[in-house]
């Protein structure tokens, strides 16, 4: 009796690492197939996520460097614990198979500005991509400044990440200047692209640190 309640047990803890088992490759595998911008069987494989640095001028051409990261969209430790759960969460995050965070560090003379990194692959080419960019803590703005809003259009290839930034332009007081500022010419009111409007490209390269 002792050696049959023993067997099931075995039995029972074997499914269940059986079924831990194929969940987790199950999701690799989807992840492989899906997110071919994030993962790779190839250890050496050139990827979308990863560390990226280069540096800009910004339209009040104050020359600033950009120290990029762009997270994996599911971690080893996530995962593990997906495979683990009986039932799983599917957040936002993860129904979106073109979606990724991140984190950006601009340092200038100016000081340091962090921010939070939001972005997505195209569906139809995953080399091109878009960024939003959020600043970390509200509370530690430098101002004045031109701080970065949004890379609407930007291409990774290799080593290489090139875009085209954008960026709102805050007073002392951090307020956002108008997108477009009246100036009259010749006795009429002519409305222009305010400097905080212009899109500034940076190319940045894949950084081993």
């Amino acid at each position: 009796m002792k050696n049959k309640a023993l067997l099931l047990l075995l039995l029972i803890v074997a499914a269940i690492f059986g079924l831990y088992q194929l969940k987790y490759y199950l999701g690799y595998a989807s992840d492989l197939w899906s997110r071919p911008w994030a993962y790779s069987r190839d250890p050496a494989a050139k990827l979308l996520v990863g560390k990226w640095q280069g540096s800009f001028t910004d339209p009040a051409g104050v020359v600033k460097q950009i120290s990029l990261e762009i997270f994996l969209p599911v971690t080893e430790e996530e995962r593990q614990r997906r495979a683990s759960r009986v039932r799983g969460r599917k957040g936002i995050r993860h129904q979106n198979k073109r979606a990724f965070d991140g984190r950006a560090i601009v340092t200038s003379k100016l000081g340091e500005e962090r921010y939070e990194v939001f972005g997505a692959v195209e569906k139809s080419d995953m080399h091109r991509l878009s960024l939003r960019f959020a600043s970390e803590d509200e509370t530690k703005r430098i101002l004045p400044n031109d701080t970065l809003q949004q890379a609407p259009a930007g291409r990774w290839e290799g080593d290489r990440l090139e875009m085209e930034l954008t960026f709102s332009r805050q007073d002392t007081q951090g307020f956002s200047s108008s997108s477009s500022e009246g100036v009259v010419v010749d006795g009429k009111l002519v409305w222009q692209e305010s400097p905080a409007d212009r899109k500034v490209p940076v190319t940045l390269v894949r950084s081993a640190s």
